[in-house]
């Protein structure tokens, strides 16, 4: 799932994304985040059901997320 700056999230603001799938158990193995085609370090973020919760929030300049459900 892709989330765009202005619609889904603030840059700078917003600190957690709500996302159509959950992980299997909640396990970050499953999960994969990447800022602009970069993956995230897995310290950098935590998974609850289908909410992604970042250590800080997303940069200013990060124009979309992408978040993969592996399974």
């Amino acid at each position: 799932q892709i989330f765009t700056t202005g619609v889904d999230y603030t840059p700078g603001v917003t600190n957690a994304l709500v996302h159509g799938f959950t992980a299997p158990g909640a396990d970050k193995d499953f999960v994969k985040v990447m800022f602009e085609g970069v993956l995230q370090s897995q310290n950098s973020w935590s998974v609850a059901a289908a909410t992604i919760t970042f250590t800080s929030p997303i940069p200013v300049g990060v124009d979309f997320v992408e978040i993969s459900i592996l399974a």
